[in-house]
């Protein structure tokens, strides 16, 4: 067992209960789970981060960029479709070419009180519609406070 595997293991047998957790979810760019606006397209992750977890980061695995009739495409992933804290609040996800991009969170550690829902949105250079591909796996990385023992 690796080390990393070992400290998780060894939290989620504490008293608290602590361990390591990942939301995770595939997205097309044509799912009917997108809500096509002009430069945008929007979904909402309904309930994906329970409560009492503390957001530590997100991982996009872009598998096929999103291209076609644009030249930029960039997601944002928050509390509202406003937000972005869920990537580190200073900008956006670049998801015009494909690959594995990782940004901590805004506020690492904040608690969730209550089961969050995750806003995104993806931003286009001319209009959603002419998307011709993209393919992603959003990853949220969290730590759950609820002990899980017997």
């Amino acid at each position: 067992m690796g080390t990393a595997a070992r400290i998780n293991s060894d939290l989620e047998r504490s008293s608290v209960g602590l361990g390591l957790r990942v939301a995770r979810t595939t997205l097309k760019y044509n799912s009917s789970a997108i809500t096509a606006a002009t430069t945008t397209g929007k979904f909402t992750l309904t309930s994906f981060l329970p409560a009492w977890s503390m957001v530590l980061g997100t991982k996009v695995n872009v598998k096929t960029a999103f291209t076609g009739g644009n030249t930029t495409a960039v997601l944002t992933l928050g509390k509202t479709d406003t937000q972005d804290e869920f990537n580190n609040g200073t900008g956006s996800i670049n998801i015009y070419t494909a690959g594995q991009k990782g940004v901590e969170a805004e506020d690492v550690g904040n608690m969730m009180t209550a089961a969050t829902s995750v806003y995104g949105v993806i931003t286009v250079s001319t209009l959603y519609t002419a998307l011709t591909a993209g393919e992603m796996t959003i990853e949220i990385f969290y730590l759950s406070t609820e002990y899980e023992g017997a």
